[in-house]
């Protein structure tokens, strides 16, 4: 189970197949002297479908987590601040994804791919991704995180860092509730009553009415929340060279702390955007492969790992050498483990393993991305796209359509 579950972490790291981390495992067995396995892949596969269970790997994911958590230091005046967000994440076109997460409403049917909905918690000072639910795309976010109790993450002298979707009376009074502190865009469709010349003010949200509820509450449930919740708006105008002035208006239960310090704390829950860049860009999970919707929740849950291993990893060598967490090339760190791999073999000696971890730490904090705070980049593409038409009818009928016509493919096409 041990070799299985390696080689399914290295598969997922290097973005392979399932014959990528089979033959990870043949090589294992080779530096221990066994003897080869069949180079069909049906075992291992079957091997990962019934012999790891989504249950196992989520409670390695936590106990990951935590260990990160642990480690790592209070991220803004002495006090942890999380952020949640949420990404999609494709899988492959079957019947059994298809049922489970259905393709965006907007796409024709056969011409999209399943599409998972993941929202989740991340850590501000270590970067892990902390806990994650995943549900279809018409579940709401602030749906996911209140209703499946990510919000209970939160605790007592944490912060909370949110985008509008979970601007809500709900979650800001849960969070009170809970001792903690929330941080985030003010919703649209809330009025911004700012005097002339004001920019800062304190204003009190009423409980909604009871049957505005959420289906997964009770009465009692939300008749327990409080009838009344202060709250500040804070406005602030920014200004960058390049792009466009935009007014920002925040929401926070912090009335104590500066309006300028609210803005730079804000600011950073980008730093959770780049967390999930890193996972699906670098890592390669923006796209699942998988046949079913069970087989796809473990696979994201193996990417999970790999991801917190990294951070894990990331955060060592910061510590260890005093280098500046943020700097740290999240690819780099990718790259230092997959090919320093094979000085982990057990058949070393364990000094001489414990001197290459140090030396593994050290070219980690050495490989640091250089800050430009003034870098603009246009969202544009140099290379020209192959010039084929998109996907308006599912394969099956395109085949069919071109096989009846007597023209060529792309004269049917046109």
């Amino acid at each position: 189970r041990e070799c299985l579950l390696w080689g399914y972490l290295g598969q997922v790291l290097r973005g392979g197949s399932c014959r990528d981390g089979l033959q990870e495992i043949q090589a294992a067995r080779a530096l221990d002297g066994l003897e080869p396995l069949s180079s069909s892949t049906s075992s291992y596969c079957t091997a990962r479908r019934d012999k790891i269970s989504e249950k196992e790997l989520a409670r390695i994911h936590q106990s990951l987590a935590g260990k990160v958590v642990r480690q790592s230091a209070p991220a803004w005046e002495g006090r942890r601040v999380l952020s949640v967000d949420g990404t999609g994440i494709s899988l492959d076109d079957t019947e059994a994804n298809q049922k489970e997460y259905p393709q965006p409403s907007t796409q024709k049917d056969g011409c999209g791919f399943p599409v998972i909905q993941v929202v989740g918690l991340h850590d501000l000072s270590s970067g892990a991704l902390l806990r994650y639910e995943i549900s279809p795309l018409k579940a709401g976010e602030s749906t996911l995180l209140h209703g499946l109790d990510l919000i209970g993450e939160v605790g007592s002298g944490d912060i909370l860092l949110f985008d509008r979707a979970y601007c809500s009376y709900l979650n800001m009074a849960t969070l009170v509730m809970n001792g903690a502190d929330g941080l985030g865009r003010l919703h649209g469709s809330r009025k911004i009553p700012f005097p002339k010349g004001c920019n800062d003010m304190v204003i009190q949200w009423k409980r909604p009415n009871l049957s505005l509820r959420p289906d997964y509450m009770t009465a009692d449930e939300w008749n327990a929340l409080p009838k009344s919740l202060n709250v500040r708006y804070v406005r602030v105008r920014v200004n960058e060279p390049g792009f466009r002035p935009e007014e920002i208006v925040v929401v926070t239960t912090m009335f104590d702390v500066p309006a300028n310090k609210l803005m730079e704390l804000f600011l950073r829950r980008w730093d959770m955007e780049v967390s999930l860049r890193d996972l699906k860009t670098t890592l390669g999970a923006d796209h699942i492969r998988a046949k079913t919707p069970e087989m796809a929740q473990k696979v994201f849950a193996m990417y999970m790992i790999a991801h917190n291993l990294i951070r894990w990893t990331m955060l060592e060598a910061a510590s260890e050498h005093k280098a500046p967490l943020k700097r740290l090339s999240f690819k780099g760190t990718v790259d230092i483990l997959e090919n320093w791999k094979t000085l982990s073999d057990r058949s070393i000696p364990i000094a001489q393993r414990r001197e290459n971890w140090k030396r593994l730490l050290t070219l980690v904090a050495s490989d640091t991305n250089t800050e430009r705070p003034l870098r603009v980049e246009p969202r544009v593409i140099k290379k020209r796209p192959k010039s084929f038409h998109k996907m308006t009818r599912p394969r099956q009928e395109l085949r069919n359509y071109i096989r009846q016509s007597t023209m060529t493919p792309q004269e049917a096409l046109n």
